[in-house]
C-alpha cells in the first residue's frame, strides 16, 4: 500500500535546493517564497518511472522529442505539490522507424509532466555530442 501512495504522489525522492540554485529557481520562478521549493531526481510519469539524467520522449505539440531529463522542481502551495520537469531538449539529427539519433544540446526548458510518455533506452557518443536512442513502437510514426 505505500508504494501505491508514493507513485500517486508522482514524486519519490526529494530534497531541498542550495543557495545557488535556490537563486536560479527564484529567477524563473519569481513569485514564490525559498520555503515552497523541493527538487525531485525521481517522478512518475506516463509510462513508469523517471530519473534525472534519463533520455525520455517528449509530446509537445503533436511532435516527439527525445530530451534528458535534468532535475524536476517542486512548488508545495496550500499543501499541494506541484512538478514542473526541466529538461534538456536534442536536436533532430538522423534516423527513424526504431531508432533515431539526435544531438546532444543543453539548452534547457521547461515541460509540463503530462508531455513525458516515457523512458527511452539509449546510447551516448563517447563524447556525449550524440545519441541514440531506440523508440516504443506505441510512439513510432
Amino acid at each position: 500500500m505505500m508504494d501505491a501512495q508514493e507513485y500517486f504522489l508522482s514524486t519519490r525522492v526529494s530534497s531541498k535546493p542550495n543557495r545557488p540554485t535556490m537563486r536560479l529557481l527564484l529567477d524563473l520562478f519569481p513569485n514564490w517564497a525559498e520555503e515552497a521549493f523541493t527538487l525531485h531526481s525521481e517522478i512518475s510519469i506516463e509510462n513508469g518511472l523517471a530519473r534525472s539524467g534519463d533520455v525520455v520522449l517528449l509530446a509537445l505539440g503533436g511532435e516527439l522529442a527525445l530530451a534528458e531529463l535534468l532535475y524536476t522542481v517542486g512548488i508545495t502551495t496550500n499543501d499541494v505539490l506541484q512538478l514542473h520537469p526541466i529538461v534538456a531538449k536534442y536536436r533532430p539529427l538522423s534516423g527513424s522507424g526504431s531508432i533515431v539519433t539526435q544531438t546532444v544540446q543543453y539548452d534547457a526548458a521547461q515541460v509540463h509532466i503530462e508531455s513525458i510518455k516515457c523512458v527511452l533506452t539509449c546510447r551516448h557518443s563517447a563524447c556525449r555530442t550524440t545519441c541514440s536512442a531506440y523508440i516504443p513502437l506505441e510512439y513510432r510514426r
